[in-house]
Parts: C-alpha cells; sequence; structure tokens
C-alpha cells in the first residue's frame, strides 16, 4: 500500500517557500474540496478544478488582496414536483469554496476562466517582466 502526504497546513515550510514548490498557498473552506491540478509554462499557470454536472453560472470566481476564491453557491435542494418520489437518491449538490494565494507574477487583469466538459480551467497569464526575468545565467567565479 502506498500512501500519498497532502500538505493542507496553512503555514507552509520554509524550504517550500525558498525553493518554489508550492507557489500556491491553497485554504480550503469545508470538507468537500473539487481535485484541482496547477499547471505551469513558461507564460502562465492554469488552475484545473475537477467539477462535473455544473454549468458555468454556477461558479463565482473572485480575485481580492492576491487571493482567488473559487465558490459554488449551487442550491441544495431544487424545486420539484411534490408528486415525485425517490425509492433511491444519491445525488449530492454540496457547496464548496477553495481559495489560492497567488504568487506576484501574476497578471491579475488577465486571469479568465471557462468551463469545458466538467473541468473549471482558470487561466493566470504571468507578468511580462517575469517572463523576461525568469531565465538566469549564474556564472561560476
Amino acid at each position: 500500500m502506498n500512501l500519498i502526504e497532502r500538505k493542507t497546513s496553512l503555514f507552509p515550510s520554509i524550504l517550500e517557500d525558498f525553493f518554489g514548490i508550492n507557489n500556491f498557498n491553497i485554504i480550503n473552506a469545508n470538507n468537500f474540496s473539487p481535485a484541482v491540478n496547477i499547471k505551469e509554462t513558461e507564460n502562465s499557470y492554469e488552475l484545473q478544478m475537477a467539477i462535473p454536472g455544473k454549468t458555468k453560472k454556477d461558479f463565482l470566481i473572485e480575485f481580492e488582496n492576491d487571493i482567488l476564491s473559487i465558490s459554488d453557491a449551487m442550491t441544495k435542494n431544487k424545486e420539484s414536483d411534490k408528486k415525485e418520489t425517490f425509492p433511491l437518491h444519491e445525488f449530492s449538490y454540496n457547496e464548496f469554496k477553495r481559495s489560492f494565494k497567488i504568487p506576484k507574477i501574476v497578471d491579475r487583469d488577465k486571469i479568465s476562466a471557462k468551463y469545458l466538459s466538467g473541468v473549471l480551467h482558470v487561466f493566470l497569464p504571468k507578468l511580462k517582466e517575469a517572463i523576461s526575468s525568469s531565465k538566469k545565467i549564474v556564472k561560476i567565479s
């Protein structure tokens, strides 16, 4: 059996800060937490959140004080015909909120998102200054 450790600490380690292992400090607001991938390219980050069965209107994406928050305020009990009964009811509609501390190198004015095939994609382009200064050659003396 393999155990996978998932850090959910609000206080990241010094090594993570120094080496940039975790550029996005993740804050979970409740027990239901959709799976997230964070992809980095030379020009941008892409946050991918697996949330099937929704529409783009179900999401609220807010950005304030370097914190990107994604939430779903979908109503738990949708109105249905009072004559309907469910011998088996396994669907659940959970509200969630996930927040991410965004690195300073992200161009806040160009953040965008799309919802496609059950995955919410949030695009976080890097500032041009960060892209041009990202590669540095260190001379050995």
